[in-house]
């Protein structure tokens, strides 16, 4: 099979998509982002998302962790916590997904 360098293109960009989806996974997408950061892998939109994914994390376990006590008001703020977390690493997820290059666009 001849070499196709759109194809490999393609490949490549797909390749670093998946690595973003895994940074910004929560709680275990913050040890591909560590890794992507020390390794100086990836490109400056990949480090990026890295960064954002290594702060979101980092600032959900701080912030768990000094959110102790067996108050309701605690529990609460550690659900809230938790809760946007979550919520904006599938945020940064479909944004991601949405600025895809190879996905097809609807004419209107």
């Amino acid at each position: 099979m001849a070499y196709d360098p759109d194809r490999a293109i393609a490949e490549a960009r797909t390749d670093r998509l998946w690595q973003a989806y895994f940074c910004l996974m929560p709680v275990f997408g913050v040890v591909p982002a560590a890794l992507i950061l020390l390794g100086d892998r990836g490109d400056r939109q990949l480090q990026n998302t890295a960064r954002l994914a290594l702060g979101l994390g980092v600032v959900w376990l701080v912030g768990t962790a000094l959110l102790t006590g067996d108050s309701t008001a605690i529990a609460l703020g550690k659900g809230t916590l938790s809760s946007a977390y979550f919520a904006l690493c599938i945020g940064a997820m479909a944004k991601l997904y949405s600025r895809r290059p190879d996905r097809p666009r609807r004419s209107r």
